[in-house]
């Protein structure tokens, strides 16, 4: 009989073992990296609207006289620099990898801040925002940093 359940524990833990990582990691998602970038929070100290009593400060923080703007997924390729260049503004190229996204180059005489509630006003923009400045905040520890090409 000892030997039974002995063998019957065996089992119990071998199982445990198994179901446990598949609990414990049930209903996350895995994300590629870089993946949510385009929602990613402004730096700190920013709010909302871009600064921390909710209004942008000219050029702190995010490049002057720079917006980006995502494109809802229904607006045709073709139509959105006629988008952008109706309000004045200038279309360059966006992030790799992010087809809709838009680096847009706002017109003298008009700040930041009014580009930005222009375009979130507009029914076939799906996001934008200053071009906000990231900086890394430390330097990895990573043993192998100096290894990777194009890290430094």
């Amino acid at each position: 009989m000892k030997g039974r359940s002995c063998g019957t524990r065996r089992r119990a833990l071998a199982a445990l073992a198994v179901l446990a990582p598949a609990v414990a990691f049930a209903g996350r998602t895995f994300e590629p990296p870089g993946a949510g970038m385009a929602g990613a929070a402004p730096p700190a100290g920013i709010g909302a609207e871009g600064g921390p009593g909710g209004e942008l400060r000219p050029g702190v923080g995010y490049v002057a006289g720079e917006v980006l703007v995502t494109f809802r997924p229904e607006v045709a390729a073709g139509l959105r620099s006629d988008v952008v260049r109706a309000r004045g503004d200038r279309m360059a190229k966006g992030p790799e990898g992010r087809p809709r996204m838009a680096r847009v180059a706002v017109r003298s005489g008009r700040t930041v801040p009014e580009a930005v509630r222009a375009y979130r006003t507009d029914p076939r923009i799906e996001h934008a925002q200053p071009n906000f400045l990231y900086y890394a905040q430390r330097i990895p520890d990573d043993p192998g940093f100096p290894l990777q090409w194009g890290l430094r």
